[in-house]
Formats: structure tokens, sequence, C-alpha cells
């Protein structure tokens, strides 16, 4: 005798993921394709304005918003 599929109202929910707005620079390398070398320039060059593409969290760590990233990417492609 095989037991009877369990009825969908009996699970409990799935969870929900919100992508993070502020992501470290390994999580950034593996979501876009740029490298930590390639973050760093953008930093160094100006390219990218503390505030606006990248935060400094508490503990010192680069944080790149991934918001402004594509604001980012999109003010490149439009002016392209």
């Amino acid at each position: 005798m095989s037991e009877a599929t369990p009825d969908i109202r009996d699970r409990p929910p799935a969870a929900v993921l919100t992508p993070a707005r502020y992501v470290r620079v390994h999580l950034f390398e593996a979501l876009t394709g740029y490298s930590a070398k390639a973050v760093e320039r953008k930093i160094a060059s100006g390219a990218w304005t503390e505030g606006r593409e990248f935060k400094r969290a508490p503990d010192g760590h680069v944080l790149i918003d991934m918001k402004g990233y594509e604001q980012w990417v999109e003010k490149r492609f439009l002016a392209g």
C-alpha cells in the first residue's frame, strides 16, 4: 500500500529571497564577471564614486551598490 501524496496546503510556504542591494566584491565578481582588480581600478580611477556605485561598511569592506552599478551600466549604454 502506498502513502497518499500530501496535500499542498499541508506544506510550509516557500521561502522568498530578496536580492541584496549591497554585495561584497567576491559576490559581485560572480554576479557580473568583473574581477576584484577591475573593481579596485574603477574605484581608484574615480570611475566609481563612493556613495553612488559603492560604499564602505563599518568594518571597512567595500560593498558594491547593485542599484548604483545598474545605473552606471545604463548611463554608459545610453551615452554610447
